[in-house]
């Protein structure tokens, strides 16, 4: 006889506590460079984290390999993780939506309601409430793990990939589009790189800029009589408190890409989107914006990168009579209060807490003078 309590699912385990199962459970050689790719991709999760060891062809195993074995040892690895959490087809609208919020860190309730695409309610065919369905519930059907403690859903991504998406007509977002490591072509550059590593902005802008339609398609989902939503719900748990209050009150943004990222070759940005402009090497980007108290005049804020900090900030932004501009930095460089100089219209955003690719810049071969 024995008394079970019931402990719910594992919380997935964080990137020391997988360098530390490595070394101490699992007693498994790994690759430190494939470290930080693999737990990201699996999500912290133990189950799919031992499965990049098993045994591939010419016997090696993904975790064990060299990076340059990534290419070609990636597609059966996901393969073998999607078989692991089959989603089923009347529940994909759900489970895609677990994705969005997982791949942006978006902070929900698992007692919420899970929001879906409303193209996908039309075309419903199921038997039964297929959309009535929680986080809480999702987690007990294994579409990921609910977090109460940070309030997240997480979905490892190399379970959900491409091939699913593409298979349901209207996926506003592919997931290697949020998680580019899930692109054999990003994969293969990345591989043939090493160990050089360079940040790459125009690659890291636009992950970031899907993060951002990510983020609006989770707000506009859940109350549909608008295409503008607030850009504090765009861009919750990233701008510092203080600084969004100031916005918030003074200013009242609201954001509209409904019609989803979009691609400028002129400098210009797209009506209702989230424009990158792809003749620019540092990556600058455009989100459709207004006032509240100005609907009737929306512009095109100016997103930016700003990778080592404010000293880096761009000359040619200094002078330009923008209504708001929103300067991306990760969290090593984000500064504990606001500067009072650049405050008013430029807002700072955290990257760290919207998307994960901050975490691996690009890599590219080092050229010479």
């Amino acid at each position: 006889m024995a008394n079970v309590a019931d402990i719910g699912p594992l919380v997935p385990l964080s990137a020391r506590g997988y360098d530390d199962a490595i070394a101490e459970s699992w007693k498994y050689e790994a690759d430190p460079a494939l470290r930080a790719p693999l737990h990201h991709l699996a999500g912290g999760v133990p189950r799919l984290l031992r499965l990049a060891f098993m045994k591939q062809p010419q016997n090696m195993s993904l975790a064990s390999g060299s990076i340059t074995a990534l290419p070609r040892c990636l597609g059966v690895y996901s393969a073998a993780a999607r078989a692991q959490y089959p989603v089923q087809p009347a529940w994909f609208p759900q489970a895609y939506t677990c994705l969005l919020a997982s791949s942006t860190k978006a902070k929900v309730k698992g007692s919420d309601i899970i929001p879906v695409n409303p193209a996908w309610k039309k075309t419903n065919v199921s038997s039964g409430p297929a959309y009535a369905l929680t986080y809480d519930e999702a987690a007990m059907m294994s579409m990921g793990t609910y977090n109460p403690q940070t309030n997240r859903f997480m979905v490892p991504p190399i379970t959900l990939g491409d091939t699913e998406a593409e298979m349901r007509p209207g996926a506003p977002i592919l997931p290697s589009q949020l998680h580019p490591f899930l692109s054999p072509d990003v994969i293969a550059r990345y591989a043939a790189a090493h160990p050089v590593v360079v940040e790459h902005g125009p690659l890291f802008m636009k992950s970031f800029l899907y993060a951002a339609y990510a983020r609006y398609l989770l707000a506009f989902w859940k109350d549909t009589r608008s295409a503008w939503v607030p850009l504090d719900k765009v861009f919750e748990g990233s701008i510092q408190p203080e600084q969004l209050a100031q916005i918030a009150a003074s200013k009242g943004y609201e954001v509209n890409v409904s019609s989803g990222v979009k691609m400028s070759a002129n400098g210009r940005a797209e009506t209702n989107a989230a424009t990158l402009c792809e003749d620019d090497a540092q990556g600058d980007a455009f989100l459709w914006c207004r006032q509240k108290a100005k609907r009737s005049e929306p512009f095109a804020a100016v997103v930016q990168i700003l990778c080592q900090g404010l000293r880096e900030r761009r000359p040619q932004l200094e002078h330009r009579n923008d209504l708001l501009v929103l300067t991306v930095v990760s969290q090593k460089n984000l500064p504990s209060t606001f500067p009072v100089e650049h405050a008013g219209d430029d807002i700072m955003i955290n990257a760290d807490a919207m998307s994960s690719l901050m975490i691996w810049p690009l890599t590219k071969k080092k050229t010479h003078d």
